[in-house]
């Protein structure tokens, strides 16, 4: 395994009161889309509420939603896994839609264990580990979250996240929570020689959710960027193409938005 060492070069730390590496919100990423919500003045927020169809039209775009109501836009910008991208332009744009499919996605599965911290007899002198493939083990990587983020977990609690799996071979999102449960538990004790018995475990399963950066990717990008010129005012943004990190999302957002700006002609004023 690869510990994923907290100390870095002092010359290299980012600046900030704690020179940590690891950003998050303490309160919890829900609080990035409540306040995105609360700052869009104006703007409607479908909830519940799927997208079911994208056609070209006179204004724009013709936008069919899963309530029945059709919307006319002026732009469309399409945050969403590229496999659901390619589904709703397949009708209009079949090259880009391909390109889009061959973006290959991987399962993820995490298993998250508290122990009293009393238990491990782990330093803990890191903030996880990431396993190669010829080590054999389940366990893919594991975060050791209340080193990563002390606001995680009470003081007398460690908080360890496991992803269990590889993206590719066995469908780990169809075991069960307690097989689930004992394979993180058998790589902690392989890895860390952890004894140490969980008080409590949450498993979590997401179909489909990581987008996998083959060779080529960044050429297969500007290809589909290419040819959605022939569809003005139709964007994409999300994990599927320059990065999976909130930053990055947040980044590609931002230039999707600028890019639909200048398409409406909000921003020549």
């Amino acid at each position: 395994s690869l510990l994923l060492q907290g100390r870095r070069n002092k010359a290299n730390r980012p600046k900030g009161p704690t020179g940590s590496a690891f950003q998050t919100v303490p309160t919890g990423l829900r609080t990035v889309v409540d306040a995105l919500v609360e700052a869009c003045d104006g703007v409607k927020v479908l909830l519940n509420t799927a997208i079911t169809a994208v056609e070209p039209a006179a204004e724009g775009y013709e936008v069919a939603l899963s309530n029945g109501v059709r919307v006319t836009a002026g732009a469309v910008i399409l945050a969403t896994p590229a496999y659901t991208a390619a589904d709703l332009i397949g009708g209009f744009l079949p090259d880009a839609a391909g390109k889009l499919n061959a973006i290959p996605y991987g399962n993820s599965v995490i298993v998250s264990l508290a122990f009293n911290k009393a238990d491990v007899d782990h330093p803990l002198n890191a903030s996880g580990f990431l396993v190669p493939m010829r080590a054999g083990t389940d366990v893919s990587a594991s975060t050791w979250v209340s080193v990563k983020w002390p606001h995680a977990a009470p003081d007398d609690k460690v908080l360890i996240r496991c992803f269990v799996g590889r993206g590719v071979g066995k469908d780990w999102t169809q075991e069960s929570d307690e097989t689930l449960v004992a394979t993180a538990l058998k790589g902690l004790r392989q890895i860390m020689g952890l004894k140490a018995e969980p008080v409590v475990t949450t498993v979590a399963r997401w179909r489909r959710a990581m987008p996998q950066y083959k060779v080529g990717h960044l050429d297969r990008v500007a290809e589909i960027e290419a040819m959605l010129e022939r569809a003005p005012g139709l964007y994409l943004a999300g994990a599927a193409y320059r990065g999976v990190g909130l930053p990055d999302c947040v980044r590609e957002g931002s230039e999707a938005a600028d890019k639909a700006a200048r398409h409406l002609g909000w921003n020549e004023a």
